[in-house]
């Protein structure tokens, strides 16, 4: 029958990573298997020859060109109707010197619900702030581009990005009061796609070796978070609209790490993690932070190592968030298990 036609991609994924232009390289042999009843056609999609890159690509003798692409197909009742999605990642670097490189990034991902944010079921953990999932709950699209520069030395690199994100149909827990019986205060937690968003924003990243026994580097990140107004239909327990108001605040991030190699085979990682407040729909997420450590001792000449990790030691890295909307106002934790001590051992026979 022709509503049973089926499309398969071989292989599912073509790419080249990191490939110089002076190399040969090329996409070839990228079929497509149509499988239609009991009979099966495999068909040659497209070849992407090297010669034909380099003459696509002729002004970038010292650059490298990045590419992911994943074949995607549509089918109507009547026949088939391909439809090829390129390029969900793509990226392109050049060398402007000995020590410099300029990048370009284009990049597309999709967040699949699964099955905790679809489950329809109610959870009872929390009976006053009850979580229910959502199975017409539709994937999260995030389409980024970013340029980028990096300068290296011999001890060390600085890298520094601009980028945009255009983010579709996000989802995340919508609060809403639960009218249905008045002799309880209950406030219903669902997941719900609350519209569009944009981050725009810089980003620095900086490493550098002070000795041979001493490594520190550092990230921070500033953007600026654009959240749409959205009106939308919750549909447990009973169906009513709930709405997002549109948004705008900055908000910033920042991480320190630093590895010290001591005698005696003994190696400390110590890193900090600081996020600050950030507006979300209905409300604001808190700031928290996070101090990690881990220690590495070696003993009978690297034969058995001994391991200790220590992850947000003051536990003050749990998300924490404000709500506010018709009639409440609603402070949510969760911590998620964030504060985890470990201890290991290894030794190799």
């Amino acid at each position: 029958m022709a509503g049973d036609a089926q499309l398969l991609a071989y292989p599912p994924l073509a790419h080249t990573r990191g490939v110089e232009l002076e190399y040969p390289f090329y996409f070839s042999h990228v079929y497509l298997l149509v499988r239609h009843g009991p009979f099966s056609q495999k068909k040659t999609f497209g070849t992407l020859q090297t010669d034909q890159v380099q003459k696509w690509l002729t002004f970038v003798r010292r650059g490298w060109l990045t590419f992911t692409g994943q074949l995607c197909s549509l089918w109507s009742g009547e026949g088939g109707i391909l439809c090829p999605a390129f390029p969900p990642s793509a990226r392109f670097t050049y060398k402007l010197g000995g020590h410099n490189k300029l990048s370009v990034f284009y990049n597309r991902r999709v967040d699949r619900p699964g099955e905790p944010e679809l489950r329809i079921f109610p959870k009872y953990d929390d009976p006053e702030l009850l979580k229910v999932g959502n199975p017409y709950l539709r994937p999260q699209f995030t389409n980024a581009v970013e340029l980028a520069h990096k300068y290296s030395w011999s001890t060390g690199s600085i890298f520094t990005a601009v980028y945009h994100r255009m983010i579709k149909d996000q989802y995340m827990r919508v609060y809403s009061i639960d009218a249905s019986n008045p002799d309880y205060d209950i406030v219903n937690r669902i997941y719900q796609n609350t519209g569009r968003a944009t981050n725009t924003g810089v980003e620095l990243l900086l490493a550098q070796d002070i000795s041979n026994k001493v490594k520190v580097s550092g990230t921070f990140n500033w953007y600026s978070n654009a959240i749409d107004a959205y009106q939308g239909t919750l549909l447990f327990p009973y169906e009513r609209t709930f709405t997002v108001e549109e948004s705008t605040a900055d908000a910033w991030n920042a991480k320190l790490n630093a590895e010290l190699q001591l005698e005696h085979d003994l190696a400390i990682q110590l890193t900090g993690i600081y996020y600050s407040d950030k507006n979300i729909p209905q409300g604001k997420e808190l700031s928290r932070s996070s101090v990690d450590l881990g220690l590495k001792k070696g003993f009978w000449d690297k034969k058995a190592e001994l391991t200790f990790s220590a992850t947000d030691i003051f536990n003050r890295f749990g998300i924490r968030q404000e709500v506010t909307d018709q009639g409440f106002t609603a402070l949510y934790q969760n911590y998620f298990e964030t504060q985890i001590f470990r201890l290991g051992l290894r030794y190799k026979l």
